[in-house]
């Protein structure tokens, strides 16, 4: 079984005219949805991301700069990422879009390479 990165894209204009009801109902078919993935052990991290603040850190002229970020007004942001394992692109795929979220937004998946980082 190999590890994927899984990305969640979105806009977050696409969610802003929900109700609060319509909210919570969102609110629940990922919860729902993410508690299925993790009970069948798909899910091995799932985290959701803060909506604001955050850094974009790059390098100009050798030096580092530092900015706020994401931003409200950007037009993709991204608001969660799991760490899945599956046999192959496909299954995880499959596995992915039976949730919520491509209503949304979009989803990256990346396969983890066994490199180690320690």
């Amino acid at each position: 079984m190999a590890e994927y990165l899984v990305l969640l894209h979105e806009d977050p204009a696409a969610t802003r005219t929900l109700s609060p009801t319509q909210m919570q109902a969102l609110i629940q078919r990922y919860t729902d949805w993410i508690d299925g993935l993790r009970a069948d052990g798909f899910v091995t991290v799932g985290k959701k991301l803060k909506d604001e603040g955050g850094r974009h850190l790059h390098s100009e002229k050798g030096r580092m700069v530092v900015s706020e970020g994401p931003y409200a007004e950007g037009k993709d942001i991204i608001s969660g990422l799991f760490v899945v394992t599956a046999d192959s692109y496909e299954q995880a795929q499959a596995r992915l879009g039976s949730g919520p979220h491509l209503e949304f937004g979009w989803i990256e998946l990346r396969e983890i390479d066994a490199i180690p980082c320690a």
